[in-house]
């Protein structure tokens, strides 16, 4: 790998942390600031949180499209981490909920950066490497998501929630100003044809990987459940930060060496063992009869993250078509996103109905479905 596409490596993960510390501390105290300092219901905060989970599976589609159509990246990772810092800015001077949903739609467009960015990172890593530099960029994310929860616990003693929504801005610029500066776009080859019309065509393989994908993150619900469940055992909720910690480090320590697995064995392998311990995962809360087990069980959650999260990206980068990497991609996280969204919609619907451990009995045949589906993929 050239010293030049190291530094760009490098680079990305700076801004992957930089944006997380920011992110993590904007969205811990974006629940209160809703509620409580402007007094809206939680009907609003559960409409809000909808909203940008729709928006954020959108964008990752058509950022990825635009990115192959006009054969540039750059422009649209800068200007994604821009944006999240806008609008962060935007949530400490709003004064009513709509202004709330209005900048976090705009948070969520400057998800725009991470199917060009992935596919950069796909196209100048070799392929011996790819999943070890993926995973360097997920254990940055890790890091800042870490830094971020704590320093939001330790500021909230002396800054309002207004004034942390605008600190919380300062590394996601930052991040966006490293990358313009720091980053030199890369030379794509333009499309021969000269009308310049790109076709969206997945092959077969990649649907069978979107498809197992897709399986199982409809049962893959959002950890909010997880620390309902710890609550409900009987951890009080000040403890809920600690268990978020905990699967957080999990992912961040594991993230790289899972990666580098799957530069040796293969990324599907690596992938069916995030399946599985997610599987594992869902049968120990099922199962749960002792505290300890908890807190044990929110660290197979982390190593889940730690394998599934760098992974997926370079196992659908590398078989996907050439000239559609970044609209592969966002069309993968975008289906991933809307699946997701189903998913916490059915478990919640599950818990009320017939109790906290249906959503995981409900996971398990979907991750093993994606187990099987998964074994008919082929790797390049």
């Amino acid at each position: 790998m050239k010293d030049k596409d190291k530094k760009k490596i490098f680079v990305f993960a700076i801004a992957s942390f930089l944006n997380d510390v920011g992110s993590n501390i904007s969205d811990t105290i974006l629940p209160f600031f809703i509620t409580e300092t402007l007094g809206a219901q939680m009907s609003i905060l559960g409409l809000i949180s909808g909203i940008q989970e729709f928006f954020y599976s959108f964008v990752q589609s058509f950022s990825g499209f635009f990115s192959d159509k006009l054969k540039k990246r750059k422009i649209f990772i800068w200007l994604g981490y821009a944006l999240s810092g806008i609008s962060k800015i935007g949530i400490a001077i709003s004064y009513t909920w709509q202004h709330v949903l209005g900048f976090s739609i705009l948070n969520r467009f400057g998800k725009i950066r991470d199917p060009p960015r992935d596919a950069l990172v796909s196209e100048i890593s070799r392929k011996e490497e790819r999943g070890k530099n993926f995973g360097i960029i997920e254990a940055a994310d890790n890091l800042g998501a870490v830094l971020g929860i704590i320093l939001c616990f330790f500021l909230l003693s002396y800054f309002s929630y207004r004034s942390l929504f605008l600190i919380a801005a300062i590394p996601s610029l930052v991040a966006s100003f490293l990358i313009y500066l720091a980053v030199k776009e890369v030379k794509m080859r333009k499309n021969k044809n000269k009308e310049n019309k790109l076709k969206i065509k997945l092959n077969k393989n990649t649907k069978i990987v979107m498809l197992a994908s897709a399986l199982f993150n409809l049962g893959f619900f959002s950890y909010s459940f997880l620390l309902i469940f710890a609550k409900d055992f009987g951890f009080e909720t000040s403890i809920a930060p600690l268990f978020m910690l905990t699967f957080t480090l999990a992912a961040l320590i594991s993230s790289i060496p899972f990666g580098r697995l799957s530069d040796k064995i293969g990324r599907k392998k690596v992938l069916a063992i995030a399946y599985s311990l997610w599987i594992f995962s869902c049968i120990g809360f099922i199962l749960a009869n002792q505290s300890f087990e908890i807190p044990l069980l929110f660290v197979v959650y982390g190593l889940v993250l730690g394998a599934k999260k760098p992974v997926e990206p370079a196992f659908v980068s590398e078989i996907s078509e050439p000239e559609l990497k970044a609209t592969t991609i966002g069309i993968f996280r975008m289906i991933n996103g809307f699946c997701l969204l189903i998913a916490s919609t059915i478990a919640g619907i599950l818990w009320n109905t017939f109790g906290k451990t249906t959503p995981f009995a409900f996971s398990i045949p979907l991750a093993i479905a994606s187990l099987l589906v998964l074994s008919f993929a082929k790797e390049k």
